[in-house]
């Protein structure tokens, strides 16, 4: 519009244009100044030529002192040269440039702010302005950040099997990135509280309060933060550590002496708590950093509490556990041994009474040969058991022929299946020529255990399948009977240990272990073992073995 044209506007609709862009500017700069992100312009050396009220809330200062100000000098020290780099680069490339910059706050806090800028399109010359936007991404952050440490702090715990060590490894996740003091309080087997752990950021510090603060460990009666928590089993944070607190939270002089001089300035203890029962504290400390803790941080900190709870708990138990197997299999070896020296001599007082020419006698030797060799096999099975358990069962491997294994574990059930007139069969779907990497032996127990279990449930009249082929390069074996069956609610536990069969194992007699032992001896051959059955008709048990190469020259089985 020319101003010959305006002067030919009447008055009354010249005002009316004239208040319609008034209304328009002013809903402009309503829509820019309450934006909800932030959005300033600067020339290029960062100085800020113009900022909306966003903007200036979020660098917390009026937004007429904020004109002609360089950008630079609300950025924290760490991140002022990332934003002189921002401006090279925006003058450099003359397009949109982004940076993630850390603002300071006058309350101490932290703020990350997002700048994107972006040049202002100049027809007569080279580009003086840059249009920027200032994104508040501090929650955004924070969360990734929390989420970081968490999971470092997950790996810290699962590094070690010892928790003292864990604890140590946790700690240097979380100091400096949460504290720049923590300190881990946790009931030693006595009922005492024993300070584990004391960890500063500043070396300095480390070397001249640590061993100091250990000995401090909270007692029933301080009046500690940590003493109370455990008594309480309520976390306390303290946003502010004043001069006059230190000594109400110390439990005496050369305490507060000591957190005088460590200079703690903002605490959080929280308990360490499982099943409603508080065993230790955890203790995060600002100090020479000048951080606070917020609500914010007190939720993390709970988080990190309840799983630095479990994994205590946890690596206790398991090495509880370890202790229980160590004393147990320690028991045993010296029991089965002497156990073995006092069968050794009933076994050989039978077997010379079985020359003797008294028939009852003769018979007293054959019951007490069997019984013995039935102690025998509880032991070894015992033995077994321990030795699968604790990872250590002893395999003598070598690539040996399926079939001469199989037929020999059939020589030696079959009288025992006649005696009780059972039909017992054997199929075989492969070759002679087909091999397993095996411990012979071992696999022979297996088939033993099936093969005997079968016979032991299936009344007289009955039938007992083996069957063995190959498929998918596995050798698989199976052991059919027509016995009583199992009850489905019972066939998932049949591989556990001192597991029976409701009433009906009552009949026959044995460990409890013989499953337990063949699926032990399975897994560690690299194959897998389970059973299908149906009450009334009986139950077939499975197993496979991986097939070996046939390039090695082969051992007999025996």
């Amino acid at each position: 519009m020319t101003i010959e044209n305006v002067e030919n506007i009447p008055r009354p609709e010249l005002i009316e244009a004239l208040h319609r862009l008034e209304e328009s500017n002013a809903r402009y700069a309503d829509l820019y100044n309450f934006a909800p992100v932030g959005y300033c312009t600067l020339d290029r050396a960062g100085s800020i030529q113009e900022i909306n009220l966003t903007g200036a809330a979020l660098l917390e200062t009026p937004k007429d002192q904020l004109i002609g100000r360089s950008f630079i000098s609300f950025v924290a020290d760490k991140d002022a040269q990332s934003f002189s780099a921002h401006m090279i680069r925006c003058v450099d490339v003359d397009a949109r440039v982004i940076s993630d910059l850390t603002v300071p706050l006058k309350d101490g806090v932290l703020r990350t702010v997002r700048i994107i800028t972006d040049p202002v399109p100049n027809d007569s010359g080279p580009t003086v302005a840059y249009r920027t936007a200032l994104i508040d991404i501090t929650e955004e952050r924070r969360f990734e950040d929390e989420l970081l440490l968490l999971s470092n702090l997950g790996a810290a715990l699962a590094s070690e099997i010892d928790h003292v060590k864990a604890l140590d490894a946790a700690a240097h996740t979380l100091v400096p990135a949460l504290a720049d003091l923590l300190k881990i309080d946790l009931m030693d087997d006595d009922g005492r509280m024993e300070r584990i752990l004391v960890l500063f950021a500043d070396p300095a510090k480390q070397n001249a309060f640590a061993g100091p603060l250990k000995q401090f460990s909270p007692r029933p009666g301080w009046r500690t933060l940590q003493a109370t928590v455990i008594q309480s089993g309520q976390p306390i944070m303290l946003v502010d550590v004043p001069n006059g607190l230190r000594e109400q939270i110390a439990h005496d002089e050369k305490h507060a002496n000591l957190i005088r001089a460590a200079g703690l300035r903002s605490m959080m203890v929280l308990p360490l708590a499982v099943r409603n029962s508080t065993f230790g504290a955890l203790t995060f400390a600002m100090a020479e950093s000048g951080r606070r803790y917020s609500t914010s941080s007190f939720r993390l900190a709970g988080t990190i509490a309840g799983r630095i709870s479990a994994a205590v708990d946890s690596a206790r138990l398991s090495e509880s556990r370890q202790k229980a197997i160590h004393a147990r299999d320690a028991i045993l070896a010296v029991v089965s041994h002497d156990l073995r020296n006092s069968l050794n001599v009933i076994q050989l007082k039978a077997h010379l009474m079985l020359e003797h020419p008294d028939t009852q006698v003769r018979a007293d030797a054959v019951f007490l040969q069997r019984r013995a060799t039935e102690m025998v096999r509880l032991i070894q099975d015992l033995l077994d058991i321990s030795s699968i358990e604790a990872g250590q069962l002893r395999l003598e491997k070598s690539r040996q022929p399926v079939v001469p294994i199989v037929k020999k574990a059939v020589e030696t059930f079959e009288d025992q299946a006649q005696r009780k007139s059972l039909k017992f069969e054997s199929e075989f779907g492969l070759g002679e020529d087909v091999l397993v990497d095996c411990d012979s032996e071992r696999i022979q127990q297996v088939l033993g255990n099936l093969i005997g279990n079968a016979i032991k449930f299936t009344e007289s009249g009955g039938s007992i399948s083996l069957r063995v082929e190959q498929q998918n390069g596995n050798v698989y074996f199976s052991v059919r009977d027509t016995g009583s069956g199992i009850p489905s609610a019972d066939l998932s536990h049949v591989f556990e240990r001192f597991w029976r069969v409701g009433k009906t194992a009552l009949k026959g007699t044995g460990t409890g272990l013989g499953l337990s032992i063949a699926k032990g001896v399975v897994d560690n051959h690299g194959g897998r073992i389970w059973a299908e059955s149906k009450v009334g008709e009986g139950s077939t048990f499975f197993f496979t073995l991986p097939v070996a190469k046939s390039d090695r020259r082969l051992r007999p089985a025996g």
